[in-house]
């Protein structure tokens, strides 16, 4: 006998399936469109027309780094069902609320999240 509890995805509630599938989905694109297109741009054409933006972009992009591997990291504790991880989630969404232009789109999508990843720390480990 056994003891010892497994996570098997029957034990794995839907949202967080849905929330891990789309972070996972969306973190190669996150990559794609920060190293691959930024480094894609002609620098004349870009100081002809927007320098200022596309240079507070490449200055953006080591910090970037960093939170898309937190990010990363995050996902894969919330697929393993792990505590630290859900509230990781929930301090990520809501500093993300802060820190963003608030809207009630950006205010019901993090505050659904928040509260899908919430009522599920009790089922985790």
């Amino acid at each position: 006998m056994n003891d010892k509890p497994q996570a098997s995805s029957g034990n794995r509630p839907v949202s967080i399936i849905v929330i891990c599938m789309i972070n996972l989905i969306a973190f190669p694109i996150l990559i794609y469109l920060v190293f691959f297109i930024c480094k894609s741009y002609s620098f004349s054409y870009v100081q002809q027309v927007c320098f200022e933006n596309v240079s507070n972009i490449f200055k953006e992009i080591p910090f970037f780094v960093p939170q898309m591997i937190a990010f990363f990291i995050i996902t894969i504790g919330l697929w393993r069902m792990k505590k630290w991880a859900a509230y990781s989630y929930i301090l990520w969404q809501a500093q993300t609320l802060a820190t963003d232009e608030l809207n009630l789109r950006s205010l019901v999508i993090r505050g659904l999240l928040i509260n899908c990843v919430s009522r599920n720390i009790s089922k985790m480990s």
